[in-house]
């Protein structure tokens, strides 16, 4: 790559080290359908920020729910599925089972265990059976041992509604990191250069930067997952990703984020001492386009949504 410098600082960290031949940034992650880039993100933080916000970020819980559950593939590999998320819990009685997500099903794991002579396995089908013992014998006969396959004997689904928990952990802080990251990246496009000597980006840098990111006056962040809200979810059409500019003054300026058409970002900038720019993106993360509008075509969006809900309702 030529380190021959080009014009700007970018966006990420403020500094003047953009180069020719740095990659364009995807404001949201590709592999989650974003097909919407800036150039003005240097080849170095771009990097960095593949590493620390977007990795941790496709490995979250709920984005690997969402992108199974609305087969979002990574542009990169178009042939490959979306991971399949299966995550392990026990019900109320300690019996193992095991959510597929993609599927929607609760599943019983195949149980191995070594019976004097045998290695026994309870297993849904043949298939897993046979499967389970294979591996469980290669690794037995690494360590020396000879066991050979015991019966196979076929387990019982829970009947009825069945409850089950499992420990699960989100991160507020990837969550501040990636709002930032998409936040500085759409106004990258629509805000000029001079806007980086702002208090407001600072801040939003610093979140994308500092160990523990902080609010404005000091506080903790604490950047749950939360619904979009009403009216705001008649905006979406699941799974889309919408960028947008909330109505307001240059005192206070707030840009929304709607991932999936479901989870909602909001990201409090402060005084934008610039005019809010109206515009706002609907991201397509099937097709992998995007469309530029604005905050009052998708406030027409909801008034058509809301009619053609009254109208089915009046029939």
């Amino acid at each position: 790559m030529s380190l021959k410098s080009r014009p700007g600082r970018c966006w990420a960290c403020g500094k003047a080290h953009l180069a020719v031949g740095d990659p364009v940034e995807h404001i949201v992650e590709s592999a989650l359908g974003g097909s919407l880039t800036t150039d003005r993100f240097a080849g170095s933080c771009n990097r960095e920020l593949g590493r620390r916000v977007d990795q941790p970020f496709l490995r979250d819980f709920l984005v690997s729910v969402s992108r199974a559950r609305h087969g979002i593939r990574d542009p990169r590999r178009p042939h490959r599925p979306p991971p399949n998320p299966r995550h392990r819990a026990k019900t109320a009685e300690g019996q193992p089972v095991v959510f597929d997500w993609r599927d929607g099903g609760i599943f019983l794991p195949p149980h191995v265990y070594e019976d004097e002579e045998r290695v026994v396995v309870l297993a849904e089908t043949e298939e897993e059976a046979r499967i389970a013992a294979e591996t469980k014998i290669a690794r037995m006969r690494r360590g020396g041992q000879e066991f050979e396959p015991g019966p196979t004997v076929p387990r019982e689904k829970p009947g009825g509604p069945t409850e089950a928990r499992m420990a699960l952990s989100l991160s507020s802080t990837i969550r501040a990191r990636v709002a930032a990251k998409i936040a500085l990246g759409a106004f990258s496009l629509v805000l000029p250069e001079d806007w980086l000597d702002t208090a407001a980006a600072k801040l939003l840098q610093s979140w994308l930067w500092d160990k523990s990111p902080k609010t404005a006056d000091g506080g903790t962040i604490f950047a749950s997952p939360q619904k979009v809200p009403d009216p705001m979810d008649k905006f979406c059409r699941p799974p889309e990703h919408l960028l947008f500019f909330l109505p307001g003054d240059q005192a206070h300026a707030n840009f929304g984020i709607a991932l999936f058409g479901e989870e909602f970002m909001v990201v409090s900038t402060g005084p934008l001492d610039h005019p809010a720019p109206k515009t706002a993106w609907c991201l397509d993360p099937i097709a992998h386009t995007h469309q530029e509008t604005s905050f009052s075509e998708l406030v027409m969006r909801a008034r058509q949504a809301y009619a053609a809900e009254f109208a089915q309702a009046s029939q």
